[in-house]
């Protein structure tokens, strides 16, 4: 879902993330993977020194998975790896279908270290990975699935070796190196997750001409502030300068209007209290595909109103 808020006089984007699930092995966004039940869920430790697992240092506890590096370990670089039998495959498949923005995870380093997402193809030799600096103690991490932030391993970018990559992606690794000079150095990781726009993704974006790498989810097309996933959200044209949804109010009666599109639906939101925040449901509408307009019959009586627009998309 697509929120749109309006503080003051300005319309701020909030997030995106349409909730959406796709058949048993097959990649899904917005799907968190914890292990609450204490189960590994098919997550495996490699030592990628030796090319052996080692799924006895891989332990589970309190809703993350956790390895560690010993001061005497000798040739060790561990990763936790995912594929189409983890997680019932959520990290499994056509990334670029399903609109996938970016690799979220929480990361836990006893030590400062560098972070390493990679991702590797279902049947080819290719893979592209995502570098990022962490500090100590745990931390939100968030890598953009685009060529600026993933590099191949080895070789040149080649988009169309990174589009054939998303689109069929075979494993998730997560790993990071010992920081140097210590006797122990542990990591956590959990609430690992695709975010993104969600299935159809592709056959919408495919339908504006364009390269590739203009097409990613998480790039802003037509630079008016709107990513291509929350365009897709909204309906709006993602090659086109100026199509972007925006929640307007007009003083001093306050009514709301934005252009609406008849393949989506709308809830309007109402908060007078922005730390509490939007709790007040006003209406519900289904898009006419032209501008929409509405005022609020019961607004706060004392204080401010803050409203919110939710886009919903239609059942898959």
């Amino acid at each position: 879902m697509a929120w749109f808020q309006r503080i003051g006089c300005s319309i701020l984007v909030c997030s995106v993330g349409v909730f959406a699930w796709h058949p048993l092995g097959a990649a899904t966004v917005n799907q968190s993977e914890s292990w609450e039940d204490g189960q590994s869920r098919g997550w495996r430790l490699l030592n990628q020194a030796t090319g052996t697992y080692a799924d006895e240092r891989l332990t589970v506890s309190d809703g993350y998975l956790e390895w560690s590096y010993e001061e005497d370990g000798g040739n060790e670089l561990f990763s936790v790896t995912a594929d189409a039998d983890a997680s019932d495959g959520w990290f499994y498949g056509d990334y670029f279908d399903v609109g996938v923005m970016t690799v979220r995870l929480e990361f836990y380093s006893s030590h400062p270290t560098e972070l390493e997402v990679e991702l590797w193809h279902e049947t080819e030799l290719l893979s592209y990975a995502a570098k990022v600096e962490v500090s100590e103690g745990w931390q939100t991490v968030e890598i953009p699935l685009d060529m600026e932030h993933f590099k191949p391993w080895p070789g040149t970018p080649a988009p169309d070796d990174f589009r054939r990559l998303i689109e069929q992606v075979g494993r998730v690794w997560i790993g990071a190196e010992k920081s140097a000079g210590v006797e122990k150095h542990t990591l956590r990781i959990r609430d690992v997750r695709l975010a993104g726009a969600g299935p159809g993704y592709a056959d919408w974006i495919r339908q504006f001409d364009g390269e590739f790498v203009d097409q990613l989810p998480v790039v802003d097309w037509n630079g008016d502030g709107a990513t291509n996933a929350e365009e897709y959200v909204a309906d709006t044209t993602p090659n086109e300068t100026g199509d972007r949804l925006t929640l307007d109010i007009a003083e001093p009666d306050g009514k709301l209007s934005w252009e609406s599109s008849s393949r989506r639906s709308y809830v309007l939101w109402r908060s007078s209290n922005l730390k509490k925040g939007f709790t007040d449901k006003v209406a519900v509408f289904d898009g006419t595909g032209g501008t929409m307009e509405y005022t609020d019959p019961a607004p706060p009586e004392h204080g401010d109103a803050f409203y919110r627009l939710q886009v919903l998309l239609p059942d898959p």
